[in-house]
Order: C-alpha cells, then structure tokens, then sequence
C-alpha cells in the first residue's frame, strides 16, 4: 500500500502538474467567456458552465477538449441570444390577437348584444303588409268580396246568383299595424335579462383572456425552463464523461479499482438517459408555446434573453391575505357571471309572472280589394283596442313559473358555492406565491453550496481521500440543485401570474409587460 501511495503521487507530481496548469488556465478563459454572455444565457446554463470549468480531466487530452467545449459553448451563447425574438410581452399580444376562444367569445358576445335589441322590440309597432289573390265559388266569399271589391249591384240579389254564384277572383293587399299597451312586465324583465346576459358575455370574455395569459406565462416559463435543463443536460454529460476518462486512465495506470470506472461509465449513462428527457421535454414545451401564438406546432422557436423579459414595473400582489380576497371578490369575472346569472334567473321569473296579468294592446288595419292587378277595386280600414286575460292554458303557465323559481334558486347557491370556492383559490395562490419566494432564495443559495461542497470531493478524489462513487454523489447533487433553481424560478413566475389570476386582475400591465 506505500509503494502503491508512492507511485500515485510520483505520478500525479511528474504527469499531471504541468497540463492541469494550461487546463486551468484555459478553463478560466472559459470561465471569463461565459460570465460576459451571462446576460445572454439562461441562469442555469450559466451555473453549469461555471461548474465544468472546474472539471478535472487526467489525460492532457481531454483536458484541452473540456476546455475547447467550455469557451465553443459560451461563445456560441451571444449569437444564440441575438436571434432570439420572443419577449414575454410578445407572446401575449400574439396568444391574445390569435386566439379562437376569444374569437368565439366575443362573437357570443356580440350576439348576445343583438338579444337586447330583439328584447326591445316588444315595446314598438309591430307593422306587416300582405298581398294575395283567392279565387271561390263560395255564396259567402263572392258577396263579401263583391262589397268588398265596391261592384255590388242590383243584380247581384237574384235567388240563383245568391245561391249559385260564379267564381270570383279576389286580389287582396293589406297593412296591419299592432302595438302593445300593457304586457303585464313581460318585455321590461326580457330586456332586463338580455342586458344582464350581455355583461355576463362581457365578463366571460374577461375571464377568457385572463386564462389565456396565464397558460402563455406558464408556457413561456416552461419553454425557458427546458432549455436551461437542455443545456443543464448537455454540460452535465460532458462532465460525466470527463469522469469516465479520467475514471478509465487512473484505472489503466493502476490508480483506481474497476469499480471505479464502471460507477463512473453508469453515471455517464444516467446523464445521458437526463439529456434525451431534457430534449424532448424542450420539443413538447415548445409545441405547447406555438399552440398558444397560433404557430405550427414545430415552428421554430427562440425566446428573448432574460434582460428583455425583466419586468422591472411588475406589480408585486398585495401582501395580506385578507386583501386578497376582497378584491376577488370585487373584480373576479367568475364571481360577476354568477352573479349576474342569479339576476337572469330572477327576470326569468318576472317573465313566467306577467302571463298572468292581462295584456292590452291597439291594432289598425287597411286593405283593397279588386278582381285583377287592375280594375275597379274598394278600400277599407279597421282599428281597435284588445285586451286578453289568461284565464287557464292547462297549468302550463304555472308550471313555467315554478321552472323560474328553481332556477333563482340553483342560480343562488351556484353563486354561494363559487365563492367559497374562490375563497379556497386565493388562499392557496397566496401560498404558492409565498414559497416560490422563499424556494427562489432557498435554491439559490443551495446551488452556492453544494457547488462548494462539489469543489471539496473533486479536491479530496484527486488526492485520492475518497472514491469515485462519493465525487458523483457530489456532482448529482449539484445537478439537482441547479435544477432546483430553474424550476423555483418558474414556478416564482407562475404563482405571481396565478395570484393576480385568482384575483381577477391578470392582465399584461400586472406583469409589468404593457
């Protein structure tokens, strides 16, 4: 065991001093490349480039190759950065101006506009012109339509042409013109139910949008996400495989077991199986961007760098729980539609009671008759006042009435329902904003840790105090923590979109992308 202590150390003295001199150095070159691209580079990928500068390799070979691979990757980070295009305040102007549900949405609400006016009909004149031409043998037809026609003559009082007249053509064109006086309330709660339907289309639309720029916040996020795990990935399968080298040349120099080199080659292999996930995790989150912005699902797709997507005037949500829900309560659509249903349930009913109050309405009337288009002919009028009571139509009016009154009913304790559901909303989106704040600062600092503790088992595996398999546990720790911070970056993002979400304020400007 000395003679074997003696050698490793004659080796590592004579061999190794001299190339871990120009790997440090070119190394630090790396380093100094990718710390004047970190403004380009997403914090992750960032991270990683500083943890693989400080891979150790045993062969100068490979030393130089890590090396090359550090300074190609963040000299290739700037132009990378310069093409991206897509600002998160991009992404939601084109999700909003491209989406088919707002399309849809508001094309509902137009319609529901257009019921306003079709309620309001039922207080103006209601005007109809006909024409029409009827030919009969009929004694009764044929008189009524010779006075009617003015050619009624003495001979038209024979027995036989009363009896048995010949046919006669009657060419009738009529105008009739009705208005309602009194329809018992009908057409006042109809209009009362098309205006409230109008608002509740109006907030559904509200709702809609605001859904629509929280999934784009989530996919955008989820979209920068991946490619710092890509590129996570990537850093950390060049580092996996710097261990294996080195792994491989102390074994075939006597340094190390077999062990050694198979832990190394299976933790490559893990890495490896990380990287595969990472790109196609980067494919379907990518898709799921496009999908939004109403692009090919495979279209390209670069995002800005982080400097274009900080939101520097982003309102922070209010920092008492208690405020939170006051101001759901007040500006969730949700809330306003169930709301506003209860009141449409409510004119409903008031429709259901006007059929049983009597309606009065005036009608006026004028006609000419002649036998042809052309011709002796006579003209006439007729007006009036009418006044109609239901008295009984089988208990169907009952029956509609008592419809309405479940429907204020179910409408009611819809509403009560949704907001103690919204209430169980916003506490727990209150929640999730508070820890993603706290694993933001949490992550960041384990990140500085477990780099450190990192740089202590590499030190301490060089000198040969520990095995490999603890250096791995190290780096797979690192790994985690990087990715640690990645995913509480997102999620602080997500959380501050779904709090102003379950408010019902979401929109560009609380983002502070206007």
């Amino acid at each position: 065991m000395p003679n074997f202590m003696h050698a490793r150390n004659t080796i590592a003295e004579s061999t190794l001093k001299p190339p871990w001199r120009a790997l440090r150095l070119a190394l630090g070159l790396g380093l100094a490349a990718a710390m004047a691209a970190a403004q380009a580079t997403p914090p992750r990928a960032v991270q990683a480039a500083v943890a693989a500068r400080a891979r150790r390799s045993f062969s100068p070979p490979a030393a130089t190759q890590a090396a090359a691979s550090i300074q190609a990757s963040a000299a290739a980070a700037a132009p990378a950065a310069a093409r991206a295009s897509w600002t998160l305040a991009q992404a939601m102007a084109r999700a909003l101006s491209h989406s088919r549900r707002l399309r849809a949405a508001a094309a509902g609400e137009r319609a529901a506009r257009a019921g306003i006016t079709a309620a309001r009909a039922g207080w103006l004149p209601q005007l109809s012109v006909s024409e029409g031409l009827t030919r009969s043998d009929d004694p009764v037809f044929v008189f009524g339509s010779l006075l009617r026609q003015h050619v009624f003559g003495p001979d038209n009082f024979a027995i036989g042409s009363l009896n048995r007249p010949g046919p006669l053509n009657d060419w009738q064109s009529a105008a009739e013109a009705r208005l309602s006086l009194w329809d018992g309330g009908q057409t006042l709660a109809a209009m009362r139910a098309a205006r409230l339907g109008a608002k509740s289309a109006g907030e559904a639309r509200r709702g809609l949008s605001s859904a629509i720029i929280a999934e784009v916040v989530a996919a955008y996020y989820g979209y920068r996400r991946s490619l710092a795990d890509r590129e996570a990935a990537r850093l950390a399968v060049a580092a996996a495989r710097a261990s294996a080298h080195d792994a491989g040349a102390r074994y075939h120099a006597g340094m190390v077991v077999a062990a050694d080199r198979l832990s190394a080659q299976v933790y490559l292999a893990r890495m490896q199986q990380m990287q595969a996930a990472a790109r196609a995790e980067v494919a379907i989150s990518q898709a799921r961007l496009n999908r939004l912005l109403g692009r090919p699902l495979e279209a390209p797709l670069q995002l800005a760098n982080a400097t274009a997507n900080a939101a520097a005037g982003a309102a922070a949500p209010p920092s008492s729980l208690m405020a939170w829900q006051q101001r759901a309560a007040e500006q969730r659509p949700d809330l306003a539609q169930a709301h506003l249903a209860v009141g449409m349930a409510q004119a409903r009913l008031r429709q259901a009671d006007a059929a049983f109050w009597p309606q009065a309405s005036a009608f006026a009337g004028v006609e000419r008759d002649q036998s042809g288009l052309t011709g002796a002919g006579g003209s006439n009028w007729m007006a009036g006042i009418q006044l109609q009571l239901n008295v009984f139509h089988g208990g169907a009016d009952a029956a509609r009435r008592k419809q309405a009154q479940a429907g204020v009913a179910a409408a009611r304790e819809q509403e009560a329902s949704l907001r103690s559901q919204v209430r169980l909303q916003v506490e727990s989106a209150w929640q999730d904003w508070r820890t993603a704040q706290l694993q933001v600062a949490l992550s960041r600092k384990t990140v500085a840790q477990a780099q450190a503790a990192w740089q202590i088992y590499e030190r301490r595996y060089q000198s040969g105090l520990i095995s490999i398999t603890e250096l791995l546990r190290a780096e797979t720790e690192l790994t985690r923590a990087r990715a640690g911070v990645a995913a509480a970056t997102y999620q602080l993002e997500v959380s501050r979109a779904a709090a102003w979400n379950s408010m019902g304020e979401l929109t560009p400007a609380r983002l502070g992308h206007s």
